[in-house]
């Protein structure tokens, strides 16, 4: 039996090392990121001054407009990692932060039961997808602290309710859940605090807790008995998980303004994508394409539709739903949730692929003892995760081959093919002192070879321009009437564009 069991876990500990380094060679790269060097330029900006900027100082068509900047502990990291080891260490920052992310959800699909070869499958599916968003950018910081957020709080639902003794003090119920054997939800509002000064994404941390809070109401509804419902809720020891929760949630909400700029971080996705309509013109903030790129994200959205339907249904079938209707809800709140924000934006699009391990295996998993009228597992069942760990295997050393072999980017260094290395080199021996237009992609990459010199036209701080300068810009990305007055309003000497002879034939 311990032979068995040390087997076991040596197992669990080499499929988790073998897909992690597939994960990671998959992710090397080189530097794609538009935004990454103007949040390198703030970084060094904080750490030269120990102030946070408050207002613009990279460009001549908003400046000293207020600029809230969210990222700014990120930035500060950024700019220590690339001192420190170049872009080759940003790279690498970038492939373990990615890495980090999934094999945290990994590790709760396994705490759900999940088997080592369908957790490993679809982390990796889910890996494939997030090569679009695979970019060295603050919201990396997010992908980690929100599986780091949905792994702490499903512990919390998988833990047993307090015993007697701990529910005979005053809170004792609560306690439990937030600092006691039933989970450590306390350490919430902790980790809202540090991810609030790395990146505004610490609102989605909110929704987990919200999704999970939803389903434990509804749990309450269920199993009250025939005390009344706000009284299950909020005094009786069954309402506990939901208080516990409830505390935590208003926390996290203070601790989300424990930052340089106070409310400013928590108002900031809503103020840019209400004051700055022109947002949605930016790809990543359109609506996920049904196309060949975003494939597996829609298979992957399909499937999750049919595992939760069918464990509804078979669980259903053997009267298990109503035990675990708290938990249930709280996986279609979820993945509803995060679904939607996925298809509306393809920004959005991690957080529901970050949650397919944990959250659609566990329905697999789920649906299949249910239909097994609870046999116990066999050498079938222990034959067939042996073929999903060898599938595994198979689509991680695709993934990390396509990466090595085929692509285009694979190692380190800066991707020429997206930036204007060779003209800033040019521009940096150049006597020419005069303003550049510059393209909305290029405006972070000039912040960064030429700030203080220079100034730029644009970049990807959409909040800071507002749908003024970036109305500009497009008309005269695309010389609609008017092109050259804006240019002259702004003393513009240069231009550094992407030449194109169909789009660029007015320049």
């Amino acid at each position: 039996m311990t032979s068995t069991i040390s087997r076991a876990a040596e197992d669990r500990r080499t499929v988790f090392c073998v897909v992690a380094l597939l994960v990671v060679i998959t992710f090397v790269n080189h530097i794609g990121a538009y935004d990454l060097w103007w949040h390198l330029k703030a970084g060094e900006i904080i750490l030269g001054s120990g102030e946070v900027p408050r207002s613009d100082p990279f460009s001549f068509t908003a400046p000293d407009t207020p600029w809230t900047y969210h990222s700014w502990l990120s930035g500060v990291i950024l700019h220590s990692v690339h001192r420190l080891g170049g872009v080759e260490a940003l790279i690498m920052l970038r492939a373990l932060l990615i890495a980090a992310s999934l094999m945290i959800a990994w590790v709760a699909a396994r705490r759900r039961g999940v088997g080592l070869g369908l957790a490993s499958i679809l982390t990796l599916a889910a890996c494939y997808q997030l090569g679009p968003r695979a970019l060295m950018r603050p919201y990396l910081f997010s992908f980690v602290l929100f599986t780091v957020f949905y792994i702490v709080i499903q512990g919390t639902f998988q833990r047993a309710a307090p015993p007697k003794p701990a529910c005979a003090s005053r809170f004792g119920a609560e306690k439990w859940f937030l600092w006691g054997g039933g989970g450590r939800l306390i350490v919430l509002p902790c980790l809202t605090m540090l991810w609030a000064n790395l990146h505004a994404g610490f609102l989605v941390g909110l929704l987990i807790i919200g999704a999970f809070g939803a389903g434990e109401m509804i749990a309450v509804a269920v199993r009250k008995g025939g005390i009344s419902y706000l009284r299950a809720l909020f005094t009786e020891d069954g309402g506990a998980r939901f208080r516990a929760l409830l505390v935590a949630g208003v926390l996290c909400l203070a601790a989300g303004v424990m930052t340089p700029y106070g409310p400013g971080v928590l108002m900031y996705p809503f103020r840019l994508l209400t004051e700055v309509k022109l947002v949605r013109q930016v790809q990543e903030w359109q609506a996920t394409p049904f196309t060949a790129s975003f494939a597996v994200f829609w298979l992957l959205l399909a499937l999750t539709v049919v595992a939760l339907v069918r464990s509804a249904w078979l669980c259903g079938r053997g009267a298990e739903l109503r035990e675990k209707v708290g938990q249930f809800c709280a996986d279609v709140f979820l993945m509803a949730g995060f679904g939607l924000l996925a298809v509306s934006s393809v920004r959005n699009l991690a957080w529901g692929m970050l949650l397919v391990a944990p959250v659609v295996g566990y329905h697999f998993v789920a649906a299949r003892h249910a239909a097994l009228a609870g046999e116990p597992s066999g050498e079938g069942d222990r034959r067939r995760n042996r073929l999903y760990v060898l599938a595994a295997y198979t689509l991680g050393l695709v993934l990390a081959l396509n990466n090595v072999i085929g692509g285009r980017d694979f190692g380190f260094g800066v991707s020429e093919e997206r930036f204007p290395v060779r003209a800033c080199d040019y521009l940096e021996r150049a006597p020419f002192k005069g303003r550049f237009y510059n393209e909305y992609a290029w405006g972070g990459y000039m912040i960064w070879r030429f700030w203080p010199q220079r100034k730029v036209f644009i970049d990807g701080r959409c909040l800071v321009y507002g749908d003024g300068v970036i109305g500009e810009t497009m008309t005269v990305a695309r010389g609609e009437e008017g092109w050259q007055d804006v240019l002259e309003r702004y003393r513009v000497e240069g231009l550094l564009v992407r030449y194109r002879p169909r789009d660029s034939a007015h320049f």
